[in-house]
């Protein structure tokens, strides 16, 4: 069975404007599959508090690589 990993409400804002930010102001570094997950991951954490370890592998995999302009 997968695993879920659970966010306290706090977390999950706080990804949410992550997520955010990286749209509006890191956009040129997102492929369209990867701005298509954080619309997604936006969307889900406004509401939803659990992600799979896949969503938040990939979540953190982009965040991560998108923190900083090169």
């Amino acid at each position: 069975m997968a695993q879920s990993i659970n966010l306290s409400s706090t977390h999950a804002q706080g990804l949410r404007q992550r997520c955010s930010h990286r749209l509006e102001h890191r956009r040129d570094m997102l492929n369209a599959k990867e701005i298509d997950f954080l619309h997604s991951m936006f969307e889900r954490l406004a509401h939803a508090y659990t992600l799979s370890q896949k969503q938040c592998d990939w979540l953190l995999v982009i965040l991560e690589r998108t923190e900083k302009r090169k």
